[in-house]
């Protein structure tokens, strides 16, 4: 028996009645554009202006723009748009070349251009429709033009402003790259490895991945380095400050991807710019890519998660998983505060989960003389050890901070004196073992001990060192 194809009645009727809907819109659209323009040509009183634009675009005395909008009030929520997500203001008026200013200038106006015979493109560009006064142009959402009116010129497009068509509001290719490209940062900020105090263990993973791999690849023509690496711990260890140390002594093409970088309102535009950035460090390979608290970029299971953030979250891990499978040397660094707030699958794609622990009290005193090494102190090695056992659960972060309050105080002290003397210059006393005891009772501990038991038992069960 042969198979008969029925195609459905309603199929056509349903593709047609779409169509006309877009049209709608687009006529729709157009309307509201030329009424807010009317009403900003009468409020700045170009009355002869507004009745021209009356008589050619056929505006009909009935309608008007709604108070609370106008062309103001829009241009200025895009330009804060603009600047929120790209760190500065879009660019809304250029000025003409003299090729271009010529050129505006012989096309003849007024009543003489009405007699005068239109270009082809004009007629291409603007398509009149029977059934009204508007015209429309669809256009795909990613920018590129339809199928259909390839071969017609986009100038017309090119000149629309943001506000006037949807497709145009969605950032171009190099729009977006331009904005990863700005998460670059300069790798001569003055961190060297000898900084981390008390980290030596974690900077040699860090050097064998990033660092290793570059000077010595003979070694590693059979073997895979490590390509994602995870730092967590409590907050003021110096996770950020490895990353600034790799950043300066890798000579690696550093990214510093920030949360507020993938921020986007237009659907899909957060998982082009993940697809963009990882396609960026392949191209100025060797790379690194540093995620500063990831646990706020990708919601953790027990979250209820939006389909957006679905689709973010799984591109993220697809281009993850697949760096590890190309040639090009990027790895892949991240620090938490919360691991326990991140996904299984996540976790996967980091070779090294690190524990990044409170100083002991050898790394305090070797902190806290590095952070006093500008001032002159008089603190013998006896009082260094009882100070060590005075900052007991203070973290790196805690320790600077003590620092500033035992230098404030006596600046706070030379200033008094001063004053009451009326003479104040900029030599002050020898700072001593009370002066930072005395600091100690205002400065307390931001991390107290159940909390770091919480991250020993998340590395027993979960860490790779």
């Amino acid at each position: 028996m042969a198979n008969v194809c029925i195609t459905p009645k309603n199929s056509s009727r349903l593709h047609q009645t779409s169509l006309e809907k877009i049209k709608n819109e687009a006529r729709e659209r157009r309307r509201d554009v030329l009424y807010l323009i009317l009403g900003y040509l009468k409020e700045n009183n170009l009355e002869i202006t507004a009745d021209s634009l009356v008589k050619e675009a056929k505006l009909d005395d009935n309608y008007q723009a709604c108070e609370n909008v106008d062309l103001g009030i829009i241009l200025q929520e895009y330009q804060s748009y603009y600047f929120t997500k790209f760190q500065r203001y879009p660019k809304i008026v250029r000025r003409l070349d003299e090729s271009e200013t010529r050129t505006n200038q012989r096309v003849p106006r007024g009543k003489t251009a009405k007699k005068s015979t239109p270009s082809p493109v004009t007629k291409k560009e603007e398509p009149a429709d029977k059934d009204a006064g508007f015209q429309f142009e669809i256009t795909s959402y990613n920018g590129n033009e339809n199928p259909i009116r390839q071969n017609q010129s986009t100038s017309k497009l090119n000149r629309c402003s943001p506000m006037m068509l949807e497709s145009d509001q969605s950032e171009s290719k190099d729009s977006i790259r331009d904005q990863i490209t700005n998460q670059i940062i300069n790798t001569e900020i003055g961190v060297k490895w000898e900084d981390c105090l008390g980290l030596e263990n974690t900077v040699e993973t860090l050097k064998e991945a990033a660092i290793y791999p570059l000077f010595y690849p003979e070694l590693f023509q059979n073997i895979s380095p490590w390509r994602g690496v995870l730092l967590h711990g409590p907050p003021g260890t110096g996770k950020t400050l490895l990353a600034k140390a790799l950043a300066s002594e890798s000579h690696t093409t550093f990214f510093n991807v920030t949360n507020s970088a993938f921020i986007s309102k237009w659907r899909g535009e957060s998982e082009k710019m993940i697809k963009h950035l990882f396609d960026l460090a392949k191209y100025h390979a060797p790379s690194t890519i540093f995620f500063d608290e990831i646990d706020a970029l990708i919601p953790g299971p027990r979250d209820v998660q939006h389909e957006a953030a679905k689709r973010f979250k799984s591109e993220l891990l697809v281009n993850l998983d697949g760096i590890s499978s190309n040639d090009e040397h990027i790895i892949v660094l991240a620090s938490t505060n919360a691991p326990w707030d991140l996904d299984n699958a996540l976790l996967r794609r980091f070779d090294k989960r690190i524990l990044i622990n409170m100083p002991d009290s050898l790394t305090r005193i070797a902190i806290l003389k590095e952070c006093l090494k500008c001032v002159v102190v008089d603190i013998s090695a006896q009082e260094y050890a009882e100070i060590a056992n005075l900052t007991d659960c203070y973290s790196g972060s805690d320790i600077k901070t003590l620092c500033k309050e035992v230098t404030m105080s006596v600046i706070r002290e030379r200033i008094r004196t001063g004053r009451k003397n009326n003479d104040v210059n900029d030599k002050c006393r020898k700072i001593n073992f009370a002066d930072v005891k005395t600091a100690v009772q205002k400065v307390r501990p931001s991390v107290n001990a159940s909390v770091c038991r919480r991250y020993f038992q998340w590395q027993n069960e979960h860490g790779s060192t």
